[in-house]
Parts: C-alpha cells; structure tokens; sequence
C-alpha cells in the first residue's frame, strides 16, 4: 500500500467511526479531488508541483479528522455537526489545487501560482462545489476555509463566533495546514522541493515585485533551511496561538498524552543542533571508515549474506524482527553475519573485524563523551543480559535500569510492523506493566517513527506548551521524549524509547549513553534469537 492509498484508508478510518452518514459522499470527492491531481478534469492539467500535492493534501485532512475526532472526544456537547465536518475536509482537500494549471498552460509547473494559489482554490472549489449542489451557505463556509490557510496577512477569523463549528473546523483546517508540513517525517528532503516552486514564483512574478509587498524570499535553499527555526517560532507559534492552539486537540485523539505531530515538528527542527550526532553504522561502513576493507570485498559479502537470507525458510525481510517474536514465543533461524563471512572470504583477520565491531557499537565520539558512572552502568547491562535466556522478562529489568539510571518515568521497547506502518509496543519497565493494552503508533508521527525514518535518536523536550486548550484528555503529561534506533545485522527493528526525565531534560550525554546501550542490546538480542 502506497502512501496516498494509506492516508486515505486512515482518514475514512475515522469518518466511518464519528460520521458515517458522510462516507458516501466524501468517497466521491475523494475520487474526484484524486482525479483532479491526476489531470482527468476537462479544465486542468496534472498537478505537476513537486511539494504541494495530493499526499500533501491529503496529510492536512488526516490532520484535521485527528483533530476533529480529538475535539468532538473532549467537546460532546459541542461536536463539529456532520455537514460542517465534510466541508471542512473537502476544505483540506483542496485547499492547495490552486496551484495546479489550467488545461492547455504549459508554462511552469504550477509554482508559479505560490502567491495566488489560495484565490484560485477558492475559485475552483467554489464552482466544484455548485456542480454538487451543495448550499450557498457551506460553499462559503467552505471557501472561507480554505482563505485562512493563506500565509500571507493575518487570517480574517470574524466571520463566524469563536465558538461556533464553522469556526471551530476552519481553524482545525488552518492549523493542519501548518503542523501538517512542518510535521513531515521528511521534512528537510521536501524544503527542497518547495524552494523549486518558489523559484518558479520569483521569475514568473519577478522577485523584486514580490519584495514590495513585504513577502519573505530566500535567496538560496540554504536560506530557506537555515529560517525553519525562525519561521517555527516568528510566524508558526503566534499563527497556531492565533488560531486557538486547536492542534493541542490530537492529544485526546491519540489517547496516551502525546501529540505525536508536534514530536516530529521538534525533531525536524533539532536536527540542526544535533547535526554532528553520531549516528549507527553496518559494519560495512566502519570497514570502511576505519579503511580496512574495500567496498568490492563488502559488496561481494553482501551478495553472499543476500542469498543466505534467500535461502532460509522464511526470506521475508523482517525475519529479523520475526526471531523476536519469535524468541519470546521460543523459536527461531538464522544465517551468518556480515563480518563472519569477510573473514571466511579471507578478506580479514579475526583482529580486524573484533576492532570494527567494537567500533560498531562503542563509536569513539559516544565513548569518550560518558563518565566512569555511566561505563559502570553499561557493565552492569552487559552482565545482566548474558543471564538471558529465553525469556524476555530480562529486557523489562534492563528498561527498569535506565530509568533509574537516567532518572526519567519510563523506558519502553517498540517494535516495527512495517505491513500494517505502525510501530508496536514489544515489552516496557515494570512500571508500565499494569496497562490494559500495547501502545502502537503510526510510522510517519511521532518520535519513534521519526528516529526510524531518519535512522538516528533524538529528542523533544518541553513536548507541550505549559498550559493547553485541553484540561481532560484522560492521559498523563508527556513532557520529554529521547528515543534511539535498535539495529539487528544491519535491520532496523525498531526503538527504545524514554519519556519524561525527572526535574531535567534529556540531554546528548543521555543519547550517547543510550546509543550504546542500545547497541549492546541488539548484539544479545540476536544472540538470544539464535539461541533458541
């Protein structure tokens, strides 16, 4: 399942369950809003913009759903009414189509509609909208919501009473507009694509004309990356606090204190500060590194460790994570690791790869950065887990440890589905284990699912404002988050997270400690696998 087609089935996930009364409809604006982005309408081209498309689209109407979901759970007896619900979404739907061209325009690709795209999404919207003869009343309501998702100028919010739905699902949509981009798991990848769209903007309109109207421009992509800082705190804080904080509503809809949207936007924006991080390497790449082995020899044992894995009863490509549910339910297979079959090959000698797995896991810049307390601590985690055998109650006293060792309220082992794009709760500290149910969240939000697209740890603290919109959302604050990847052979499987450091926040000594904790780990773990 592609990533369209999984937004999609996520977002009529939700209207089915809080407003079926509007799945027929709503499938057939799905199917035209998708027809319209593939050029099937006689009067437009195929949106042919890189960053503003239909996946973009559709994030910013899964969002608003979540939020919609998020506030009609917290406000019963004001829930968002089912026609202003479907408005709101075919709002999100197509709130961006502006900037896709007219049938027969072949100049540009449709940036060069950057600074006009809202008035042309109304337009279109507008006459979609009479085709389906809906009242004159919604269509504008529709169309109104669309013009606050305009960047430009402050949005006109005096249309409707504040506490009125239509006010309260525009300012849902406007809001996901903004968290939606910024949210992005590839975020920084998809500033490029909007940088080539404004390109287009400047030559088709002039750039010097768009100065004069006091509009930002970026003289470079380096210029654009460089402002997501400013453009986060200057513009997208004060533009959300404008629109109530209503994305503070995905709380309550994701039910466990988080808001996994705006775990990501910190992510996003910390990778600037984190950029010398030091992140996990296959083996293969510290050969190289450390120029011991030639990339012909590591191509060569890949090819022979490829067809091992081929040859074993399950070739499946998360047979690794398998071994893990497997091993808690005591079974197990396996084939010989990368560096075993260089050695074999002859192209190393058994000192050569002990140095390069030592430098997998204990990576000199993590090392040198912990105390003589912290190595004490990981001597103690070596110790404990060669007691394992085959039972998994050891991974819930080794996550006991790490919260007592980095004082934080919780240490949880999530692993990767990557059939169903969600990642599951595997086994947590003692401290968890009175919970009905695992957790499990989606793949593209949150912090797990960040650190495992980006294959790196990172951190969110201060993950909420101090005082938010939502009073009740049956769940404990989630103040700070540090999650790190867990690598077996070379698979990513998935994440051991932390949540709320006690009087503190996580720190990069935390996520050196964590690295190599985590590193360690993986090595019993596979062992363990195998051993059953």
């Amino acid at each position: 399942m592609n990533e369209e087609d999984a937004a999609i089935r996520l977002i009529f996930e939700i209207i089915e369950s809080d407003y079926p009364s509007e799945t027929k409809e709503l499938h057939e604006i799905f199917i035209d809003v998708r027809n319209l982005f593939q050029g099937r309408w006689s009067s437009h081209e195929a949106c042919q913009t890189s960053y503003h498309t239909l996946d973009h689209c559709l994030d910013v109407t899964l969002a608003a759903a979540r939020m919609v979901s998020g506030w009609n759970r917290i406000h019963d007896s004001n829930s968002i009414p089912p026609s202003i619900f479907k408005a709101g979404l075919t709002a999100a739907l197509l709130h961006d189509s502006g900037y896709i061209k007219n049938k027969n325009d072949y100049e540009g690709k449709g940036g060069k509609f950057t600074f006009s795209h809202v008035k042309r999404s109304m337009n279109l919207t507008r006459t979609y909208l009479v085709s389906r003869k809906w009242s004159a009343d919604l269509i504008d309501f529709t169309t109104w919501t669309i013009s606050i998702t305009e960047f430009l100028g402050e949005p006109d919010l005096s249309v409707y009473k504040e506490s009125d739905p239509c006010s309260i699902m525009g300012r849902i949509v406007a809001s996901s507009d903004l968290v939606a981009q910024m949210a992005d798991v590839n975020y920084i990848e998809s500033l490029k694509l909007l940088y080539e769209e404004f390109l287009e903007a400047y030559e088709y309109e002039g750039i010097e004309n768009i100065k004069s109207r006091s509009v930002i421009t970026y003289d470079s992509f380096h210029d654009l990356l460089s402002g997501t800082l400013s453009f986060y705190r200057d513009f997208m804080l004060p533009r959300l606090v404008l629109l109530g904080r209503i994305d503070q509503y995905l709380i309550p809809f994701f039910g466990n204190g988080r808001n996994p949207y705006q775990e990501n936007i910190t992510a996003n924006i910390s990778t600037h500060f984190f950029s010398k991080q030091v992140q996990w390497k296959k083996l293969g790449e510290v050969f190289e590194e450390l120029d011991l082995v030639s990339r012909e020899n590591i191509n060569n044992a890949l090819r022979i460790q490829k067809k091992e894995k081929q040859d074993l009863p399950d070739n499946n490509f998360s047979s690794t994570r398998k071994r893990i549910f497997n091993w808690i339910n005591k079974d197990s297979s396996h084939c010989r690791c990368l560096g075993v079959i260089l050695m074999d090959m002859g192209v190393v000698d058994p000192k050569v790869l002990r140095e390069g797995l030592l430098a997998q896991v204990f990576h000199p810049a993590s090392l040198q950065a912990l105390s003589r307390q912290d190595l004490l601590s990981l001597l103690q985690v070596v110790n404990l887990t060669l007691n394992a055998r085959q039972d998994p109650w050891i991974l819930e006293q080794i996550l006991a440890m790490i919260n007592e060792i980095l004082s934080c309220e919780s240490a949880t082992l999530m692993l990767i589905n990557p059939q169903e794009n969600r990642m599951i709760e595997a086994t947590c500290s003692p401290v968890l284990q009175d919970r009905t149910q695992n957790r499990d969240i989606p793949l593209d939000k949150g912090l797990p699912g960040w650190v495992f697209r980006h294959g790196r740890p990172a951190i969110v603290n201060e993950n909420q404002p101090k005082t938010l919109p939502v009073n009740s959302h049956g769940a404990s604050e989630t103040r700070s988050i540090l999650a790190v990847p867990l690598h077996i052979m070379g698979e990513f499987v998935g994440v051991i997270e932390l949540t709320n450091k006690k009087d503190d926040n996580f720190t990069e000594n935390d996520v050196n400690f964590m690295t190599i904790l985590a590193n360690i780990l993986a090595i019993s773990l596979d062992q363990l696998t195998f051993a059953i």
